[in-house]
């Protein structure tokens, strides 16, 4: 567990940056949306896209997630967690179902594989102590867009073995915020817990590095204007771009 003394430097860690700079193939990008192609993906009209929506705490995915379903092409797929759900979060927006705990003497690995068995999960993980998982049925909505789901870089990491085998094409996107401080700062101010709770997660997000060089697309979400648009336009633009792209 981190020591609950605020971080004050992050300079000894690797920048958010060094994720998309010099990528192989940068030929697909469009730096201008902050669109940093990692791994291109080949299409397959016998499959449905299905978008995978990752990236670091507090990096902004919810409010891209927003303005993207807002055009009616995608629509934010039921999750399944242990999680309370937050003052925040309406019930009528944030649907997810309600899983149990662990339950005494049952072992993590045996929590998840039931959990995915009560609830029919594409894939389970836990992560910031909770569980998270896909209920299959989520991804058989008719009518509503493509499919978004939002897991964390793990869940990814799951989703692109297991999405294949129910007929889905994943793409991936990875939300990235300016720096590290920027998102600590956010969640100092605005999430809750404790300050060793907050502390662990953005080193969990630093620690896991490595993991996001399995997605497919970096998304660099500023809070700043960028090429004359306001960071949050030029996201939502850039992710319409990569979904437009696959889907047309």
């Amino acid at each position: 567990m981190v020591e609950n003394a605020e971080i004050k430097d992050f300079s000894p860690f690797p920048p958010i940056q060094k994720l998309y700079a010099e990528l192989e193939y940068s030929r697909y990008s469009n730096p201008e949306l902050g669109i940093y192609c990692n791994r291109p993906v080949e299409r397959d009209s016998n499959k449905k896209l299905a978008i995978i929506l990752t990236g670091f705490t507090c990096a902004g995915k919810d409010t891209v997630l927003d303005g993207i379903e807002s055009t009616g092409l995608v629509y934010h797929v039921v999750t399944a967690t242990s999680r309370a759900r937050r003052e925040s979060e309406a019930e009528d927006k944030y649907h997810w179902l309600t899983v149990r705990d662990r339950q005494e003497g049952e072992t993590e690995d045996e929590y998840k594989e039931s959990i995915k068995k009560e609830h029919d999960l594409v894939e389970c993980d836990i992560h910031y102590v909770k569980v998270y998982g896909l209920p299959r049925k989520s991804l058989l909505v008719e009518g509503k867009g493509i499919p978004v789901i939002r897991p964390d870089i793990n869940g990814t990491l799951t989703l692109h073995e297991e999405l294949p085998k129910y007929g889905f094409l994943p793409i991936s996107i990875a939300i990235l915020p300016d720096n590290w401080e920027q998102i600590y700062k956010i969640l100092l101010e605005e999430r809750e817990g404790t300050l060793g709770e907050k502390n662990t997660r953005i080193m969990e997000d630093i620690m896991s590095m490595q993991d996001y060089f399995a997605v497919n697309y970096f998304l660099h979400n500023s809070r700043f204007k960028q090429n004359g648009m306001e960071g949050l336009e030029r996201s939502i633009r850039g992710m319409k771009y990569i979904i437009e792209k696959y889907s047309s």
